[in-house]
């Protein structure tokens, strides 16, 4: 699954900068940067993003009011507040108005990362779930269970991924992983680069005639 991101974000550096990070995580695909309040509200009825990344300083506006607006004609957006705003105001009412996750300028490109992950995880569990076990709720809210393993990395999806890899007798893509496990194609990445870094799993760029490489994963021997 393919997710629409939208940028409200009125320094043009900053704004390019988030679009390529956006654009190198498999899944994502940038499909308006604005840099005004003025239109932003009919641009997201409009387009209809996944997410928005939203600033809270625009020359002409409050992106905090966006955020209220947004909710309050519950348009099916989630958000995530890019912003230089860290006075405890701004966070609380970002946080209280249901922003997904709140980034303080400069932020790393591993934690705008991270937030795509946690919104990813979110979408996924749309229309799947009736019901929630306590492991995937705090999953979803970002609770540890206190299993050795990082922050979102589930030992049962995990050992799901493993077994997959292990009975493919071939290199598997993220949306091999993706279709035959039911989970987004971000979350099946994920799991398999962090497969990489334990050394459990090695990537196998797979060249095309056009376009960049397909990585596809195989267990090491």
């Amino acid at each position: 699954m393919n997710y629409s991101v939208m940028l409200i974000e009125d320094d043009a550096q900053v704004a390019q900068v988030n679009a390529n990070l956006i654009a190198e995580m498999p899944g994502y695909q940038v499909v308006a940067v604005h840099e005004r309040a003025a239109r932003a509200l009919e641009l997201v009825r409009l387009v209809q993003p996944d997410l928005l990344l939203l600033d809270v300083f625009l020359p002409d506006g409050d992106g905090l009011k966006l955020l209220h607006d947004l909710r309050a004609e519950q348009l099916p957006v989630e958000v995530i507040m890019i912003t230089a705003a860290n006075d405890a105001h701004s966070v609380q009412q970002a946080l209280h108005a249901g922003a997904l996750d709140f980034l303080i300028k400069p932020f790393s490109p591993q934690r705008l990362r991270a937030a795509l992950d946690r919104f990813a995880e979110r979408m996924a569990t749309r229309g799947q779930e009736h019901n929630f076990s306590q492991r995937k709720l705090d999953a979803l809210l970002g609770i540890s269970s206190g299993e050795h393993l990082p922050k979102g990395i589930d030992q049962d999806t995990l050992g799901q991924v493993l077994d997959a890899l292990r009975g493919a007798g071939q290199p598997l893509s993220s949306e091999d992983i993706s279709q035959q496990l039911g989970l987004s194609r971000v979350t099946a990445w994920r799991y398999l680069e962090f497969l990489v870094t334990r050394q459990q799993a090695a990537p196998h760029p797979v060249y095309g005639a056009v376009g960049r490489p397909t990585k596809k994963y195989q267990l090491r021997t």
